[in-house]
């Protein structure tokens, strides 16, 4: 008899929890990884943006707006997107992710949601050797046909749910009787987001994000787009929301580090023509350094390591700026040797 009073209590001061937590309009987003939760507004709307963030190095091509793409993100169980859910997770992720970064001022984006660096996510961030026609590298030939020097790509890894929530960390199920029965209350976030250099193929940054959350919406009862102001009202779509907003920080403090690099695109006796113009705020009188490509000399430091950009060969000075291009000159003779789309300009 004790027993069962005691249960009864018991399952009074949970139902009252719940009611409170329900009545405030808070849900608790939990990270399984740290044990850390944080409170958010149910429906809070979501559209940050990285604003005014210091740079981590403060070099002279700071200024400069950097060229960079998105792809396709792949889900690894694409089972776990299904009728009646939230939709367009593998094309949304980048755009959303390109369009903090141009909010900044301080990138110029492309979009390239129709590729798909992983077709096996099972050996991402490794790209296989898939060459396009005319036996290029992926990344070399999304640098070439977009003109961009920096391509973001992930893998969707884990968005499954389940129909209870746990949030007490009790060690049986409780369902609350004001929760709806077989509601998803719990549902994972795995995502792991890459970032690549076009010119050198290397892998610059790479950051994986795991997270469950345990209660306020999870999977809707219709089809809700990615992206939209309804998802990112909900508890789920904030989580998506914080983490991109630490992964576009990740990549703006990623970038201020390394040097733009500019091609060659084309040259006659004097002139050079470059693939840097207006839109990326060069200017007229600008001064760039070229550099062997030697890949020894000077260097820089990406993720603690240093890296190698040759020794400086030239000076050129900008005479003239278009939209998408600009022509400059040189203080040396040997110009005349350089290869168009083989030479490259590295602006410290």
């Amino acid at each position: 008899m004790q027993l069962t009073i005691k249960r009864f209590i018991f399952f009074i001061f949970l139902t009252f929890q719940a009611l409170i937590t329900h009545a405030n309009g808070f849900v608790v987003l939990e990270d399984e990884q740290s044990n850390s939760s944080i409170s958010v507004p149910e429906e809070t709307k979501a559209s940050s943006t990285p604003k005014n963030i210091p740079p981590v190095c403060n070099i002279p091509s700071a200024h400069y707006r950097k060229k960079i793409a998105a792809t396709f993100f792949p889900l690894t169980k694409p089972e776990n997107s299904k009728i009646n859910d939230f939709k367009g997770f593998e094309k949304g992720i980048g755009r959303d992710l390109l369009q903090r970064l141009y909010s900044t001022g301080n990138f110029l984006v492309k979009e390239a949601e129709s590729i798909n660096l992983y077709p096996d996510t099972e050996i991402a961030p490794y790209i296989s050797e898939i060459s396009t026609a005319d036996g290029t590298s992926l990344l070399a030939s999304i640098e070439k046909d977009l003109d961009v020097q920096y391509v973001i790509s992930g893998v969707i890894r884990d968005l499954s749910y389940s129909d209870y929530s746990n949030k007490f960390n009790l060690p049986f199920r409780f369902v609350s009787p004001i929760d709806q029965p077989n509601k998803p209350k719990r549902r994972n976030i795995v995502i792991d987001i890459y970032l690549h250099d076009t010119l050198t193929e290397e892998l610059i940054d790479k950051r994986h994000y795991s997270y469950t959350i345990t209660n306020g919406m999870v999977k809707p009862d219709y089809d809700i787009a990615y992206g939209s102001d309804e998802f990112f009202a909900t508890a789920y779509g904030q989580k998506f929301d914080d983490i991109l907003i630490q992964q576009a920080t990740a990549i703006i403090n990623t970038l201020s580090c390394r040097p733009y690099t500019i091609r060659i695109i084309d040259k006659d006796k004097k002139d050079i023509y470059l693939n840097i113009g207006s839109q990326s705020r060069v200017k007229t009188g600008d001064i760039l350094t070229m550099y062997h490509a030697d890949k020894d000399g000077g260097s820089f430091n990406s993720n603690t390591s240093r890296k190698q950009f040759g020794w400086p060969k030239s000076k050129l000075r900008i005479t003239k700026v278009f939209p998408a291009y600009s022509i400059a000159v040189s203080d040396q003779e040997e110009v005349v040797h350089l290869e168009k789309n083989k030479e490259y300009i590295l602006v410290w």
